[in-house]
């Protein structure tokens, strides 16, 4: 009987390499486990493979479009809750213009100027919400904040053209006015109607008060179908008055 040597380095490369193989099968299997496919799907499926890519590619698109109908559900609740906040702002100014009616004594006049611009306050706030970083009534200018605050220092751009406006209005007067105490019924009623409403529903609310685009966002919530998935400040239930779109 003849007795031959075997190196240690030969063993020790040995067991490396049954090391080094069952980690690399490790790694496949836990991949395996983790995605639910196959490791190599060629070597697995062969001839079928293309199917099996077909199917994957088709399963992405449709978790793609899964995720964008959840951050548009998302963005059309948001939406939703501002909007009743606006709304519940409007008809604060509606119910404190109706509880002082007919009442001019000053103190009333400053309670009723408190809550109105406490309420044009909300109202502004609400149409500035904002989702995920983007604003959700500037249309597709999403990174611009659709209306401006009026009562800001210096002056917003809305307030000054206000006070310009109302300026020019009492200079035009026969005889010229010189206080708000000196204005009648019938020119308030002028001043309101073809001075202030035309600073909402022209140009002018482009100008002085929103940077919304009129162009709303849209989304492809299926297939075959794609939805506008925001509003703008520029419609005319926001500024309160009719206006083609640009």
């Amino acid at each position: 009987m003849k007795t031959s040597y075997v190196s240690n380095l030969a063993i020790q490369s040995a067991m490396r390499l049954t090391i080094q193989q069952n980690q690399s099968e490790l790694l496949k299997l836990t991949q395996e486990q983790t995605t639910g496919r196959h490791y190599d799907v060629g070597l697995a499926l062969g001839a079928t493979a293309s199917r099996s890519l077909n199917l994957q590619r088709e399963l992405d698109r449709l978790n793609s479009m899964k995720s964008t109908n959840s951050v548009v559900t998302q963005r059309l609740s948001g939406s939703q809750g501002a909007l009743e906040t606006m709304a519940k702002a409007a008809e604060k100014v509606r119910d404190t213009l109706v509880t002082y009616k007919g009442n001019d004594a000053a103190s009333q006049l400053k309670i009723q100027k408190t809550e109105i611009m406490g309420a044009l306050q909300t109202f502004t706030a609400a149409a500035n919400t904002s989702f995920n970083g983007e604003f959700l009534f500037s249309g597709i200018n999403t990174d611009a904040k659709p209306v401006a605050d009026y009562d800001t220092t210096p002056p917003s751009a809305a307030k000054t053209a206000f006070d310009n406006a109302l300026s020019t209005f009492m200079a035009a007067q026969v005889p010229p006015l010189t206080g708000m105490n000196q204005f009648s019924v019938t020119q308030m009623q002028d001043f309101i109607k073809n001075t202030v409403e035309p600073m909402f529903t022209g140009p002018g609310w482009d100008a002085n008060w929103s940077d919304a685009s009129n162009q709303n966002m849209t989304s492809r919530i299926s297939t075959s179908e794609v939805i506008e998935s925001s509003t703008n400040a520029n419609t005319k239930d926001v500024r309160g008055g009719k206006r083609d779109r640009r």
